[in-house]
């Protein structure tokens, strides 16, 4: 295949992603290695190659560390962990972990888990979608941006001064 299949597959793959949802998550506590597992399965559209971890042991327990993600309680993690480390994984591409645990001791505040990782995965798949969908190129003419720049506002392109009183002209074609 060439690069553009692989890139119109890579696109249709990603515009296709859906999250798992919060209910779909599994209700009885994990080890780590089950975790990780979950997390790679579920985000496997975004690793860029074969060999690359989207999340490790060692990530795990420095989230755990810098209190991003909760503690495990007696080495088992929950659901409520696991919808952390999936948010944790897809928005450290875009952001710094000290933004995502800003971002997420608001959620904390004001959400419960379920609903604010169930709103969280509905953006995401919209972004996705949005973000993938083929690009029509808008065709400009030279005299159509011109005119963007010559009129700062709709009603400068309207009105119009003469000698001595405003008089109104034709309206242009953009509206």
């Amino acid at each position: 295949m060439d690069k553009a299949t692989d890139f119109a597959t890579r696109a249709r793959e990603i515009q296709d992603f859906r999250c798992v949802r919060f209910d779909a998550l599994p209700d009885i506590p994990l080890y780590m290695d089950q975790v990780i597992s979950i997390v790679e399965n579920s985000l496997s559209v975004f690793a860029s190659g074969e060999s690359e971890k989207i999340l490790s042991p060692s990530m795990v327990n420095n989230y755990v560390k810098q209190k991003v993600l909760p503690p495990p309680q007696n080495k088992r993690y929950t659901r409520e962990h696991v919808a952390y480390l999936l948010c944790i994984c897809i928005l450290k591409k875009v952001l710094s972990i000290a933004q995502i645990q800003r971002l997420l001791d608001l959620q904390r505040q004001f959400w419960p888990v379920e609903s604010a990782y169930n709103r969280f995965c509905g953006e995401v798949e919209a972004a996705l979608s949005t973000a993938c969908l083929p690009q029509k190129r808008e065709r400009r003419t030279a005299y159509a941006s011109s005119a963007r720049r010559r009129s700062p506002s709709p009603t400068a392109s309207i009105w119009s001064s003469g000698s001595s009183r405003w008089t109104r002209r034709n309206k242009p074609a953009a509206f």
